[in-house]
């Protein structure tokens, strides 16, 4: 999975999911961080201000997509899997 793919299916899931439900406005973002692309969905209110986020798993270098224990958006199966 490249990460403009991880992109697309986290904002398709902030979208749909009735589960991911922080803020009005939802967008999904990558951040580089020890060789991997950590996704996660930023959560704001109509005004801006930062509600809070969802963790989706991150993306090593060779483009190998994994979720962690405290992962909360499983982007393989698009499924929300909880904390």
């Amino acid at each position: 999975m490249t990460v403009n793919e991880a992109i697309t299916r986290a904002n398709t899931m902030a979208d749909t999911d009735y589960h991911i439900n922080a803020g009005i406005e939802r967008r999904a973002v990558a951040k580089m961080k020890d060789g991997k692309q950590y996704i996660r969905i930023d959560c704001y209110t109509l005004n801006g201000k930062y509600k809070g986020n969802y963790k989706c798993g991150n993306i090593d270098a060779d483009g190998n997509y994994s979720v962690g224990a405290y992962d909360d958006v499983n982007l393989d199966t698009m499924q929300y899997i909880g904390r």
